[in-house]
């Protein structure tokens, strides 16, 4: 295993094996990250022709953390946050070749499998060094070297609402950091909760809906009514 283990887990599946990594289907991820199923199938497992070896043409852009023994691919918490900084850069009209050489150039210089979701990416204007001639004006702010601020501040949002320990990401406080709603693999299995309570924010927001009232859901609950209208807030971005 390299510094960055992955979780093997037989079909029937161990929970405790994935005690606090977090665990995202597919599509759920692409629900959180608002981008598609596609995308992040294309990102974990590659596309184009299949060699003799199995190998895809195209590979992926690293190998999710969580795979059952069945083939199947799940993303870990570190996973959704390497996802969610490939995922900015594509919504700006990054292409996926010119992404994949920023990774792996990020991979180099931090020496990590997941460069993306390092602290030092986020923190440091001098790590990604990655210079393409031939690339069109929308991927110039993947230039460090004459543009560090512009990436700085093209990313910012990203990292902000994102806790690090070591270097590596611990908890998104998923709307911003003054409200309620979080995803902690230590918690829920990182599903989305409130912080206070644990409860889950798709809990909450059906109950609000189902008892007509933010007041009756939070008595029901025994949450404060500010965990209930948060919870609110982000199904409805989700579902948006």
């Amino acid at each position: 295993m390299n510094q960055h283990d992955r979780h093997m887990v037989g079909t029937a599946g161990s929970e405790d094996a994935l005690l606090g990594i977090g665990l995202y289907a597919i599509p759920e991820a692409a629900r959180l990250l608002q981008t598609s199923s596609q995308r992040l199938r294309r990102w974990l497992a590659g596309y184009g022709a299949v060699g003799p070896n199995g190998d895809r043409q195209y590979p992926g852009l690293w190998e999710s953390d969580v795979v059952l023994d069945d083939g199947a691919r799940f993303l870990s918490f570190r996973d959704l946050m390497e996802m969610r900084v490939a995922t900015r850069f594509a919504v700006a009209g990054v292409r996926l070749d010119t992404l994949r050489k920023c990774h792996d150039r990020a991979t180099q210089v931090l020496g990590t499998d997941r460069p993306f979701s390092d602290e030092r990416f986020s923190t440091d204007g001098r790590t990604i060094f990655l210079e393409e001639p031939d690339v069109d004006e929308d991927t110039a702010l993947l230039d460090l070297l004459s543009g560090q601020w512009i990436f700085r501040r093209f990313l910012a949002p990203t990292f902000v609402d994102v806790e690090h320990h070591q270097g590596r990401p611990v908890r998104w406080w998923a709307l911003d950091r003054k409200r309620s709603v979080i995803l902690d693999p230590a918690r829920s299995f990182g599903q989305p909760i409130v912080v206070d309570s644990g409860v889950p924010t798709a809990v909450l927001a059906e109950a609000a809906t189902v008892e007509g009232s933010v007041r009756r859901a939070a008595k029901l609950y025994e949450v404060a009514e500010h965990e209930v209208r948060d919870a609110v807030l982000f199904e409805e971005r989700m579902a948006a």
